[in-house]
């Protein structure tokens, strides 16, 4: 009881601050999931309105993921486990960047990021926009899922971090990067390893489960990670 609570509440705020807080109705969140995730993987407006009635006591973890990823957040802030950003705005792309911070993609966008980028540009998309010291006309955010790249080395990313991502920058070794990777559904993030030409995707947490990935000819590198941070600055 007490979750369904917190993710009604949590989905409720997300809903009346969107699109620079003229808010969003339930059929029109439901239509746009559809619209990004495809017929089979959107959220229906009979389910958003059971949660936000708080009659679906424990919704199922794919509706929680899918509008959280809608909305640009992770499943455990949506859950309320972890809390929203404190600086947070929302926007439609229109005008410079540098006035509204980065676009915050889900990790489906990422792998068409440019497209998607140009389309916000153009008013077609209307995103969430954060603050961030690195910006660019290449340039967005994404939000850190899973703990594939949780260390307690130098370098730790652990669930709910903020990344930034510029597709225009040329990767070496050792950097950090978001690819694609055959077997993997959406982009991921990890560290570039480049040796007699091959590519391999390192993760930083080196407990099992977590493998080294080498790339093929279909995967691709995204972009570079410039910056990142757990809170906003």
């Amino acid at each position: 009881m007490k979750n369904s609570t917190a993710i009604a509440q949590t989905l409720r705020h997300l809903m009346d601050r969107y699109d620079e807080g003229k808010g969003i109705s339930e059929n029109a969140l439901s239509r746009a999931t559809y619209d990004m995730f495809g017929e089979e993987n959107g959220v229906p407006q009979p389910t958003i309105h059971r949660i936000l009635s708080g009659t679906s006591k424990d919704p199922k973890s794919r509706t929680i993921l899918r509008l959280a990823e809608f909305f640009g957040v992770t499943d455990s802030q949506l859950r309320g486990y972890v809390p929203l950003p404190e600086q947070f705005a929302v926007g439609d792309g229109e005008g410079d960047y540098s006035a509204s911070g980065l676009p915050v993609l889900t990790w489906e966008q990422a792998d068409n990021a440019e497209l998607v980028l140009e389309k916000i540009k153009q008013g077609m998309i209307k995103v969430q926009f954060e603050a961030a010291r690195c910006r660019g006309p290449h340039a967005f955010t994404l939000i850190v899922q899973g703990d594939a790249m949780r260390c307690s080395g130098r370098y730790s990313f652990p669930e709910g971090t903020r990344i930034v991502v510029d597709t225009s920058i040329e990767v070496r070794h050792g950097e950090f990067v978001v690819a694609t990777a055959t077997g993997y559904a959406t982009p991921i993030f990890r560290r570039l390893e480049s040796e007699g030409g091959v590519q391999r995707l390192v993760p930083l947490n080196k407990r099992p489960g977590y493998e080294i990935i080498t790339m093929s000819s279909d995967d691709r590198i995204i972009g570079k990670v410039i910056e990142y941070y757990s809170r906003l600055p």
